[in-house]
């Protein structure tokens, strides 16, 4: 995965346990303790936790930990974690996201996560992306469907183990066939779009 992702609204940059200002705004995020529960981590208590989070599996072999930056304010809004699998030359891929809760319903992890995933399949080697929801996270659950994902129906054994904190979670995967035919509907959606207009600027024209 790039180091950094710039797309028109955001910045997403690898994060540096390093870095005093991007242990500070992840202290930010999981310090709350409703967004902490998404995660499935304890909230944070202080500082030393947020860098230890960062440093933990920074370097690791196909785990990113990007911020989300919102480039008009400089504000790191979220997060987006990102961890590869690879099994015999094919991989998939577990996204894992979160807000600062005073930035949510702004659309920013849902511009976030379309970057991300657009990146992902620039990998030809990946199959596939999940994510991992809890069943009342609504919000998250909205964002899933925005970006392309489907629910995937769990079989009983893998049902089993998909909990956490005593509640199950929901798989919500997106293929590459998938990714590449919401892309081509969204680009021939665009062309009828141009169309339409020229049609109307032609006939205020006439």
């Amino acid at each position: 995965m790039k180091g950094k992702i710039i797309t028109s609204r955001l910045i997403l940059k690898e994060l540096d346990s390093c870095s005093s200002s991007d242990v500070k705004d992840l202290y930010r995020i999981f310090g709350d303790r409703n967004t902490a529960l998404w995660a499935d981590i304890d909230p944070f208590c202080c500082l030393q936790e947020a860098r230890w989070y960062i440093s933990s599996n920074y370097g690791t072999d196909g785990y990113t930990l990007y911020g989300v930056v919102d480039r008009e304010t400089d504000f790191m809004v979220g997060a987006v974690q990102v961890v590869e699998r690879e099994y015999q030359g094919v991989k998939s891929v577990t996204l894992g996201y979160a807000v600062n809760p005073y930035f949510g319903r702004r659309g920013f992890m849902t511009d976030a996560v379309k970057a991300v995933v657009e990146e992902i399949f620039s990998d030809e080697a990946v199959s596939d992306i999940t994510l991992e929801i809890l069943p009342f996270n609504i919000p998250s659950i909205r964002l899933a469907l925005k970006c392309g994902f489907e629910k995937y129906p769990l079989k009983k054994e893998e049902a089993e183990k998909a909990y956490i904190g005593g509640w199950r979670l929901d798989e919500y995967v997106l293929s590459r066939g998938s990714f590449s035919r919401n892309k081509d509907r969204a680009f021939l959606s665009e062309v009828n779009r141009i169309g339409r207009e020229e049609d109307l600027y032609e006939s205020l024209a006439a």
